[in-house]
């Protein structure tokens, strides 16, 4: 059984687009799950809502075909990480078996 930590950040381009970046941290490394233009429909949205529905919508989707499931929240380890990001979603512990 493996377990991990799953985040993302939104951020804005130098161009003013946003985008969404999803972190699977499963403590041997950090990778990279998504990293999209926010679209277009969601571009009004709060930034910190924004952040959380795409990490779960990414969660539910692309993590969960490859047997991630969600067991838990968790506080965020290192703040550092997201410091230049507009918003941080809630960080997610998630198991595969």
């Amino acid at each position: 059984m493996q377990f991990g930590r799953v985040e993302g950040f939104v951020t804005r381009t130098p161009r003013g687009e946003l985008r969404i970046t999803v972190l699977l941290d499963n403590g041997l490394r950090v990778a990279t799950v998504r990293d999209d233009a926010v679209p277009n429909g969601l571009q009004g949205r709060d930034h910190a809502w924004l952040a959380d529905q795409l990490v779960q919508e990414t969660l539910g989707n692309e993590l969960a075909k490859e047997g991630w499931e969600v067991i838990g929240e968790a506080s965020p380890e290192d703040a550092e990480e997201g410091a230049s990001a507009l918003a941080r979603s809630s960080c997610y512990v998630v198991r595969r078996v």
